[in-house]
């Protein structure tokens, strides 16, 4: 449990240091040294390559979603812990922060509900489980609720990519049926000083 919460604030310092320039962001618990889009902490370090922001609000039935920062990342790993996690030292991934709410508590929606496709070609079915805010309904309310979606590349370099299909798939009722629409969201990332 200790280590899923040092590796969400982690999480939360490394999107934090690409989306903002607040000093006080710059001073979040975990972060060792940052050198314009390098981030070197406890876990090892990190590389932000491609940032999106304020990429608007979505409905889907009783569910609306504000996606405020995408983030692509690119590091290595020094800590076992989470190299056994991810079975490698070199990651490559993203991380999305988005708020949640919901008009209704009585609907089936999850993390499988939540995809990403790259420009690339590759999919992620799911946010990783260890490495993202949990999305189940009991964790979500009625009012917004921010969580940070962590999606692991297998086959892509984060530098290579240039855009991401976000992808929220209806709300079901009890019965499995969609109470909505299908959602893609196209995410065109900014590298570097653009």
């Amino acid at each position: 449990m200790k280590n899923f919460l040092l590796l969400n604030v982690l999480i939360l310092v490394v999107l934090l240091g690409a989306c903002s320039d607040n000093k006080t962001d710059q001073q979040q618990s975990g972060r060792e040294s940052r050198d314009n889009n390098i981030e070197q902490n406890s876990y090892g370090g990190f590389e932000h390559v491609g940032k999106a922001e304020n990429l608007g609000t979505y409905k889907s039935g009783p569910i609306s979603v504000t996606i405020k920062a995408a983030n692509l990342n690119t590091g290595t790993l020094t800590d076992d812990f989470y190299i056994d996690l991810l079975g490698k030292e070199k990651v490559d991934y993203m991380n999305i922060a988005i708020d949640i709410s919901t008009e209704s508590e009585k609907i089936q929606f999850n993390p499988g509900h939540l995809k990403v496709v790259t420009d690339a070609g590759e999919t992620i079915e799911s946010p990783h489980d260890y490495l993202s805010d949990k999305v189940e309904m009991q964790y979500l309310k009625s009012y917004n609720t921010q969580r940070i979606l962590v999606y692991v590349f297998e086959d892509t370099k984060a530098e290579s990519v240039e855009s991401v299909n976000f992808i929220v798939e209806a709300p079901k009722n009890e019965n499995g049926e969609s109470l909505g629409e299908y959602i893609e969201v196209p995410i065109n990332f900014s590298k570097g000083g653009e």
